[in-house]
Formats: structure tokens, sequence, C-alpha cells
């Protein structure tokens, strides 16, 4: 009987110690979001990742995403989104009336909550450093 009480205690504390450790996940959001909180040391790290993803070669746009590359045409159209991470959205999405289809291809850029005003100053920086890249730039 002390024996399975000793197990169970164990067994509490370690489950207790567990959930005391935060989740990588949750470190990695926090880690982010407190770098996009300061858009003088997220703006180069944007612009560093954002490198890292897309070039252009010969005309085609290469997109490297986790395990992918997509290659496209250079005049692909792109939005970039702000707020709850960033990201760049490059294609058209196409939906039907029952399904959808996307041929879309997104490079995330940041996971991180990205206060408005922070955005202000990022978006607009990082767009004009995707142009630059897709040669688009005056």
């Amino acid at each position: 009987m002390a024996a399975l009480a000793l197990c169970v205690l164990l067994s509490t504390c370690g489950d207790s110690e567990q959930a005391k450790k935060p989740t990588e996940p949750s470190e990695t959001i926090k880690r982010e979001t407190d770098l996009m909180s300061d858009p003088n040391r997220a703006g180069p790290e944007l612009e560093k990742r954002l490198a890292e993803s897309v070039s252009v070669d010969g005309g085609l746009l290469l997109v490297h995403t986790n395990m992918f590359l997509y290659v496209l045409p250079v005049s692909t159209p792109w939005t970039l989104h702000c707020t709850v991470g960033m990201s760049i959205v490059f294609g058209n999405s196409i939906t039907g009336d029952n399904s959808e289809t996307t041929n879309d291809v997104t490079v995330n850029l940041s996971t991180g909550y990205i206060d408005p005003k922070n955005c202000d100053v990022l978006a607009p920086r990082i767009g004009k450093r995707l142009l630059t890249i897709l040669g688009q730039s005056r």
C-alpha cells in the first residue's frame, strides 16, 4: 500500500512539474511578441527572414516554405498581413460554390502579436523590401 501511495505521489509531482514548464509553442510566441514590440530590432530580423524565404532568379519568384520550394512568375500578386504575426501570401485564391481551392503560397515571417502601431512601421518596410527583391522598387 505504501508503494502504491509513493507511486501516486511521484506521478502527481511529475505532472505538477510538467504543468509548470511552459510549452515550446507558447515560449516561441512570447519571444516573437517581445521581438515585434521593438520595430528597431524586428525590422532587420523580418528582412532577414524575408530574404531567406523569397528570391528571384531569371524572372522567376522562388519561395521557400518549411520543406517546399515554390516557383512562381515574378509578377505573382501578393498581400502582406500584419497583427497576429506577419505573413505574405503570394497568389490568388480560387473559390467555388461548394468547395474552396487555393493556389496561394504563404510565407510566415513572425507568429507573435504585433501592435497595430508597430505594424504601421514594419509592414511598409517589409513590403518595400519585397518590392526590391522582386525588382519592382522605384
